[in-house]
């Protein structure tokens, strides 16, 4: 509804409601007094007053009290006459509840109405408008570099410029009169630049939630040629043991969740679905496993090392052997001969605050990422936002976000898509392949107790306190227990049926997960490694040794310590470790994994062996680059084990921790679903940071429809600066700068960081071969004196190579050739060592030339071979 305005009568300024109403005639007075003069320096002159005698009604003195010139002004105050109250961008205090504080960021929510800014500007030319001659679509979508450059710096960033940036920008445009678009006209831009917009859906509880769909999601990814490149169209598993695997489609879960679905097999083009007879084979295909092999059965629920052992009837197409197709199937009429490409989503769901104290205001958000495509193309910056509320919970948002999922969907049974790569239209099928879930929220999509239940693990029916890898669950076991809850005659039945089988009775509420095509929820939510390991494992073993120091006298002599063990660059602080354990985050506990076996040490020497099993474990767990499957397999097995059973002897209270049985899990998730920081949730839970920024700086009227908007514009802007759409050389040329990809945090640094020498300290040099101590600085001649670290020939009396400084002479090679810091420990750990640590916090060693490299540091340039790792595992296996 618009608002009643009262103008002036000479130059028709327009002023809103009553509270301007005592302006007006000060302002046609000042307007008559001025007629006289340069009608444009007197209406500048007139604005500026005008705007901080009105900023300072509606409370935004204090934000614009900087403009000195008169000439910087926000372009947004002097809008056209025919705006609406909900089009105002400074809301005035009669406009919003006496409670409610003014926002002092932007939002695109009720104070502009998408749909409204849309209707009446959809027609807009704007380079009339802005009276700007025609640059040949150089900045296409964009009318000229201005607005692209605008546009980019309201609506590229994480965080949104405030009202108090804006105004600068634009002061400083027409400071230096170059024409620049107002902000009613660059609103209008992100309908048209925004590739998945989003669509409200109601979820079967009544929660309204607006979804960008994954079919519009999977759409965009095949029209991008510079991504659709990239598509693995098959799965690339191996079955040679000794083989490497890096990739989420290279693994043996993606091969049986996601098989090919088309063959052509002599002439005959055949589908899954197909009705066929081969020899004495005949039935309705399944999937074709592996080239030349045929599946007619059915997908089992568990992964089995061979991936023909998954389907119930597999058998070899003979060569020269035609195949008679009895009855085509939907999908091959649907193909009509196109082919068909099967392309899995991972999902994450999480939990995060819309308040910046990431206390209060819950949201759940959703998010989206493609294992067909390489592991560059799963960070932050290609993970697809789908949905957030803060009015339904997990249940609701996953109803609607995974609703085009389902049986009967159009990704189901296939749809059709232009690839921009081939320049051709294919078939693509769709289904859920994991969810990247910490584990209450995979407890919940399991329908499982949980972690305090008799049946405490998700995936097997071990019982609470037992380390051995029971019986796997299934889908058709938690479906059973579910009908009888639902038949059972009172509470006390449906108690025991849960106590008995860990399963969660139903609250009404469909649970979606449950019902997915080719899904099986205990199977398919692997470990989170993050809250597993270093937020497990390790704190556990953190929290322990913290209470060996929780005098208050004790604690400045191990602060003391920790200064000197942790020389390796790293942000824990000695007062984290000595106070504020407990709430340290994932990052943190990783460092902490680290030193910790050469910290905890000198606390209580007994601690050592866990604390460096533990250790070793964590770093096996976050290996990615390893030269043989079956070998990293076979050490993250004994390493686990290892580290049970250490764990039962030292700490007995944690057997009933979930997570150290989950200890059972972890080698096995590996054989299945290859490196897992490939599944870890750490970068999904990155975006939550991006979510909580748009929220927080929203109007909250609406936030999920305004976040979803926010993400979508982001998204396809990001997609036109970073090239990965067929965009206009200006925005390639934009997207390129330097301080355009600072803004935008689109910045990659694979370089190692400039090293800083240091007299006493170790380094790598050599193309990271040879590790040495600095003896001397030469900055003269801009060289480093080196003294040699070498392998002695033997290892310690536990297992690791032990090193030496080399007698002789000294190595001289040029600053710019030294490659980075090595982690090196005088060896202290021997059964006679006479190293002692002070009652002043310091340690002295004993002058024995024995050193050892950092075995659990997460760099690969500190790797054990495997070989000296089983070495190792032995002597932590006797202990």
């Amino acid at each position: 509804m618009t608002i009643e305005r009262n103008h002036c009568q000479r130059c028709q300024r327009a002023f809103t409601g009553d509270r301007w109403s005592r302006y007006l005639a000060k302002h046609e007075k000042r307007c008559q007094q001025q007629e006289t003069n340069d009608p444009l320096l007197s209406e500048r002159e007139s604005d500026q007053e005008d705007f901080f005698e009105l900023s300072a009604e509606a409370g935004l003195q204090d934000q614009f009290n900087f403009y000195s010139h008169d000439s910087i002004r926000p372009d947004s105050v002097d809008e056209p006459t025919s705006l609406t109250a909900d089009e105002n961008p400074i809301r005035l205090d009669n406009e919003i509840n006496e409670t409610e504080s003014v926002s002092s960021d932007i939002s695109y929510g009720s104070e502009f109405s998408e749909d409204q800014v849309s209707e009446e500007l959809d027609d807009l030319d704007i380079d009339s408008d802005l009276d700007i001659p025609n640059t040949s679509h150089y900045f296409a979508p964009f009318p000229d570099k201005t607005f692209a450059i605008m546009f980019v710096l309201l609506f590229g960033k994480r965080r949104r410029l405030s009202i108090e940036q804006m105004a600068l920008v634009w002061g400083l445009f027409e400071l230096l009169e170059i024409p620049c678009p107002r902000l009613h006209q660059l609103l209008s831009m992100r309908k048209k630049i925004c590739r998945v917009p989003p669509e409200e859906r109601i979820s079967t509880s009544g929660i309204s939630i607006h979804v960008r769909p994954i079919p519009r999601l999977i759409t965009e990814v095949f029209g991008n040629p510079s991504i659709a490149k990239e598509i693995r169209t098959s799965p690339q598993h191996d079955e040679n043991p000794n083989s490497t695997q890096s990739e989420l489609y290279e693994s043996l879960a993606f091969a049986v969740r996601a098989p090919v679905l088309f063959l052509d097999w002599n002439t005959t083009r055949l589908y899954a679905g197909d009705l066929i007879q081969h020899g004495n084979n005949q039935g309705v295909i399944l999937c074709f496993p592996k080239p030349g092999f045929c599946s007619i059965g059915k997908s089992v629920e568990t992964f089995r090392p061979n991936i023909l052992s998954n389907f119930t009837c597999v058998f070899c197409l003979q060569t020269g052997t035609d195949v008679v197709i009895i009855q085509r199937g939907p999908l091959s009429l649907k193909a009509d001969g196109l082919d068909v490409i099967n392309f899995p989503v991972a999902c994450s769901s999480d939990e995060t605050s819309g308040n910046i104290s990431k206390r209060y205001n819950k949201f759940e958000n959703f998010f989206v990422i493609f294992p067909a495509l390489p592991h560059q193309f799963h960070g932050s910056k290609h993970i697809n936002f789908v949905a957030t509320t803060n009015e339904g919970d997990w249940k609701d948002i996953a109803d609607v976000s995974l609703k085009d999922l389902q049986f009967g969907s159009e990704l189901a049974n296939g749809m059709r898509v232009f690839n921009a790569f081939t320049k051709k239209h294919v078939l693509v099928v769709s289904s859920l392949l994991l969810m990247l879930v910490d584990n209450p929220r995979a407890s919940n999509i399991c329908q499982h107790v949980g972690a305090e239940g008799s049946f405490y693990c998700r995936c097997c029916l071990a019982e609470k306190g037992t380390f051995l890898n029971e019986q796997s669950r299934t889908l058709a076991q938690t479906r059973d227990a579910l009908n009888r809850m639902q038949d059972a005659p009172s509470n006390a039945e449906i108690g025991r049926i849960r106590k008995e089988t860990g399963v969660v009775a139903p609250d009404g509420r469909p649970n979606i997960y449950l019902e997915l095509p080719a899904f099986f929820p205990s199977a398919q939510t692997p470990t989170e490694i993050l809250h597993t390991g270093p937020l497990g494992w390790i704190k556990y073993l953190a929290l322990e040794c913290k209470k060996l120091f929780s005098s208050a006298d004790s604690k400045p002599r191990v602060a003391s310590l920790f200064s000197i063990v942790a020389r390796y660059p790293g942000v824990l602080s000695p007062k984290q470790v000595t106070h504020y354990i407990g709430s340290m985050v994932g990052k943190d506990m990783k460092q902490l994994s680290e030193i910790g076996p050469f910290f905890f040490c000198w606390v209580k020497p007994e601690f050592r062996w866990i604390w460096a099993a533990t250790s070793l474990l964590v770093k096996l767990v976050y290996t990615v680059k390893y030269n043989s499957r079956i070998q990293h397999y076979n050490l993250l097995q004994r390493a686990s084990m290892v580290t049970l059973c250490l764990f039962q002897k030292e700490f007995p209270a944690t057997t009933s921790k979930y997570k150290i049985h989950r200890l059972c899990h972890v080698a096995d998730d590996f054989f299945v679903w290859g490196p897992l920081p490939r599944i870890a949730v750490e970068v999904p839970e990155q975006m939550n940071g991006d979510s909580r920024k748009y929220i927080a700086n929203s109007n909250r009227h609406w936030p999920s429809r305004d976040v979803a908007w926010d993400f979508s514009v982001r998204e396809s802007l990001l997609s036109l600066l970073s090239g990965h759409d067929a965009c206009s050389p200006g925005m390639k040329e934009l997207g390129s700068n330097p301080l355009v990809k600072k803004l935008l945090r689109l910045l990659i640094t694979d370089s190692e960081p400039s090293v800083k020498c240091e007299v006493g300290s170790f380094y790598f040099f050599n193309d990271w071969k040879q590790v040495g101590m600095v003896v001397h600085l030469r900055e003269d001649i801009r060289k480093v004196e080196f003294k040699e670290l070498v392998l002695m020939g033997r290892n310690t009396s536990w297992g690791i190579p032990a090193r030496g400084l080399a007698h002789g002479r000294n190595t001289l090679i040029r600053i710019d050739h030294v490659n980075g810091l090595a982690d090196v420990f005088h060896d202290c750990w021997e059964p006679h060592s006479k190293c002692l640590w002070q009652a002043d916090g310091d340690i002295t060693h004993q002058r024995r030339n024995q050193y050892i490299l950092n075995p659990f540091r997460m760099d690969h340039h500190h790797d054990l071979s495997v070989e000296e790792t089983n070495v190792f595992l032995d002597f932590l296996q006797n202990i």
